[in-house]
């Protein structure tokens, strides 16, 4: 830094004080690079530096973050000291990439990011940036010789009075991730749907014996709370089949010790199962509150997937998919688009979709996850970020999906 200082004076560059900058007029030619802060930053900003960060911000002047956005946490994706942050157009960081720029609040804050690795080898990661390059989609791939027995029966367990649409909007995100067969057993029984005439009703279960032989269930999606519900997450969780468990069904085993020992006991059995909680519901399965959960969300996706011994899908910008094996992955697609009623319901389906067509959990998960995100991401360049209806996603997810290659790229 000194001797950044001392060439910058023999380069007679002129060295002006923040007030000169202040009273530059609206139209001015700014470029502004933040270089205030790195990575060692452990407290909030000083007064000093919270001024210089709230005026590019104020005169709307591009910024370029160097490493990571001063003030933002780059292991967490939080603020430090939970205060400023500078909110850059670009980052460029150095080195190797840093997960708080790609979920949580440092995706707002870090903008693009770029990797400067200044020529030097990294070892191999704890975790990965989740793009389309690094997925396998050969597990997606079909045999001329198929028939719908091959990919599976999904059954869709939810859908209270009033929430129907829910259970509905999960069966059709398994449908676009290319289920065999599927199956809607709700509380508030179905009727008929003459748009989806593929969707087939079941009988509520309220025991292991009436799951019939499903090889995939997903559960939770509009399911409410009542004794009904909670009888049919302990016959699914009884169950042998991949499960899929969210939204109500989550309330419930973060609220019931037996059904949570019965989630884990799965473990033993080889039984694949994911969790796929917002930051509240993992708030409730963790016993702590969603500021804890939000201030280091991959720790707490990994506790999760340790607690309940499963994989856990911790949604929000920058969903963090976690194995109880301690492996990790930040999503890289998706954005505000997403954040609409039944976008989670979908996703919950999409996954349990893939899992009935026998994808390997971890592959189904990442898989799943990526495409939904994708998904918003086409209908947001296409339309925008408002008013975007989940129904919508199923579509997009089916494309994103068939549009992937059989391999991932050699340089992923």
């Amino acid at each position: 830094a000194a001797r950044a200082w001392q060439q910058a004076g023999a380069a007679a560059l002129p060295i002006e004080p923040l007030s000169a900058f202040a009273a530059l007029p609206p139209q001015a030619p700014v470029l502004v690079i933040d270089g205030l802060f790195g990575i060692g930053l452990t407290r909030a900003l000083p007064p000093a530096a919270e001024a210089a960060v709230e005026l590019p911000a104020r005169h709307d002047w591009p910024v370029i973050a160097v490493d990571v956005p001063s003030g933002l946490l780059p292991d967490t994706g939080r603020a430090a000291g939970d205060g400023a942050v500078v909110r850059a157009a670009v980052t460029v960081t150095m080195i190797g990439d840093k997960p708080g720029l790609h979920t949580g609040a440092g995706r707002d804050a870090a903008g693009q990011v770029r990797v400067a690795t200044l020529g030097l080898a990294l070892p191999q990661p704890d975790g990965e940036l989740l793009g389309a390059g690094a997925l396998d989609a050969s597990a997606l791939q079909r045999p001329q010789d198929s028939h719908k027995g091959r990919f599976g029966d999904l059954l869709v367990i939810g859908g209270a009075p009033g929430m129907t649409g829910a259970a509905l909007l999960a069966a059709l995100g398994a449908q676009a991730a290319g289920a065999g067969r599927i199956y809607v057993a709700a509380l508030d029984p179905l009727p008929a749907d003459p748009a989806h005439p593929e969707l087939m009703t079941r009988k509520l279960p309220t025991g292991r014996a009436e799951l019939g032989d499903a090889t995939a269930i997903v559960i939770g999606c509009g399911l409410g709370r009542s004794t009904r519900a909670a009888e049919s997450v302990a016959a699914a969780i009884a169950h042998g089949a991949a499960l899929v468990a969210d939204a109500d069904a989550l309330n419930a085993i973060a609220a019931d010790p037996t059904l949570a020992e019965s989630l884990r006991a799965r473990a033993d059995r080889d039984a694949a199962t994911v969790l796929t909680p917002h930051p509240l519901e993992a708030a409730r399965l963790l016993q702590a509150t969603t500021a804890a959960v939000q201030s280091d969300r991959i720790a707490a996706a990994l506790a999760l997937a340790r607690r309940y011994r499963g994989l856990v899908v911790l949604k929000g910008s920058g969903s963090v998919i976690a194995a109880p094996d301690g492996r990790w992955a930040i999503n890289g697609s998706g954005g505000p688009a997403l954040a609409t009623a039944g976008s989670g319901d979908v996703l919950a389906g999409a996954i349990g979709g893939l899992l009935a067509a026998r994808v390997p959990p971890w592959q189904a998960t990442r898989l799943a996850v990526w495409a939904h995100g994708a998904a918003g991401d086409a209908i947001a360049e296409r339309d925008g970020v408002l008013g975007v209806a989940a129904g919508a996603l199923p579509a997009a997810i089916r494309d994103a999906l068939n549009r992937l290659p059989a391999r991932p790229a050699a340089t992923a």
